[in-house]
């Protein structure tokens, strides 16, 4: 088409005329361009039909993803709620056993508690993820002490902490913050029981929070094993869970920071994370 152009400036500047017989230049360029402009068309027009056709394999597929998120929301909340009565008959049962059993079948029902509450505590989870994906939990903010908080958060793992021969430490600061006391306290301590699950014995956890520009920051430091950088952005992941091939029940069920991810959305911020192999781990958020 250049080449037709360029033949056909030439003509013009010598002064050539095209005779009756012959065609006039102008024909086949006039030609060659409607050619072209009718290519281009038609590539327009397949372009705007398969952009139509993405936009409605994605709306498709966005309206499937969000009605298997409702329908897995649904199934959690059923079969937690389903299975809270069996586990309440089973745990009178068991009451009336341990007042009748003999010496020898103290162990036989010791195991079979702390496997009902293993059960217990993986329903509960289930249910508040469930709750908290269907937007059912909202945040009730207020002035909220730190120096409290933390004591029952330590408190309330204080157990746990001994038993693995972990030892917690807090320092407040003196410091509060506006934000759902419940929600953070059920925060914190999952992060706590994350950083003692993750520590070696004789480890030591701290909660801490300190100034941070406008805001507190708030932190849970261990110094466990640590977590590799192409695992970092999994931890929040359901059911994910570093080292744990064998799915031991006693290191978790990789349900509570996905549950910490949740709630910290729900008080208006979001949990970082600082880790090294073999050098320990920080988690922290920022409220006002």
């Amino acid at each position: 088409l250049a080449r037709e152009a360029r033949g056909l400036a030439s003509l013009v500047a010598a002064g050539t005329r095209p005779s009756v017989d012959n065609p006039h230049p102008l024909d086949h360029l006039l030609a060659a361009m409607a050619q072209q402009l009718a290519t281009l068309q038609d590539a327009h027009g397949e372009h705007d039909a398969q952009r139509r056709q993405l936009s409605a394999d994605m709306v498709r597929l966005m309206t499937q993803t969000d009605g298997a998120m409702r329908a897995k929301d649904r199934f959690l909340a059923a079969i937690s709620h389903d299975l809270r009565q069996p586990l309440q008959s089973m745990d009178l049962a068991l009451e009336q056993l341990r007042r009748d059993a003999l010496p020898a079948q103290a162990c036989d029902i010791a195991q079979l508690g702390s496997g009902m509450r293993t059960l217990t505590e993986v329903l509960d989870s289930l249910l508040l993820l469930s709750q908290l994906g269907a937007g059912a939990l909202q945040a009730q903010a207020a002035p909220c002490e730190l120096q409290d908080l933390f004591a029952d958060v330590l408190a309330a793992q204080a157990d746990a902490a001994r038993a693995a021969g972990i030892a917690l430490h807090a320092h407040a600061g003196g410091h509060a913050v506006f934000s759902d006391a419940g929600m953070l306290a059920g925060l914190l301590a999952r992060l706590l029981d994350n950083a003692i699950k993750a520590s070696p014995p004789g480890g030591r956890v701290l909660l801490a929070a300190r100034r941070h520009g406008k805001d507190i920051r708030i932190e849970v430091r261990d110094a466990g094993i640590g977590i590799a950088p192409i695992h970092q952005p999994r931890v929040f992941d359901e059911f994910f869970q570093v080292g744990n091939p064998e799915r031991d029940h006693r290191k978790g069920f990789g349900l509570g920071l996905p549950i910490v991810s949740r709630l910290s959305a729900l008080l208006g911020t979001r949990v970082e994370l600082r880790s090294r192999l073999h050098a320990g781990t920080c988690f922290w958020l920022a409220l006002p």
